[in-house]
């Protein structure tokens, strides 16, 4: 079987979308496959303090919204 390469200008999005047509199992090989490519860049940290910060901060959740954490934010601090 022979591979071919194609050059398409396609955005993120239209990849996205290209994906989620393929069949569960396609999605799955394909996910695993970008796993075992990706390498994790170590953070480079020019003092002890960001690093040990940094392994004690947790990562901020994929739904958090800004906008509503200032206006909670404000509303606790003014006693809105």
């Amino acid at each position: 079987m022979t591979q071919n390469t194609y050059q398409l200008p396609l955005t993120f999005e239209q990849i996205l979308a290209l994906v989620r047509q393929l069949p569960r199992e396609e999605q799955i090989k394909l996910t695993r496959e970008i796993n075992q490519n990706t390498v994790e860049q170590p953070i480079d940290y020019r003092t002890e303090t960001f690093r040990n910060l940094m392994k004690q901060v947790e990562p901020i959740a994929e739904d958090f919204d800004p906008q509503q954490a200032k206006e909670d934010y404000l509303k606790e601090k003014y006693n809105l």
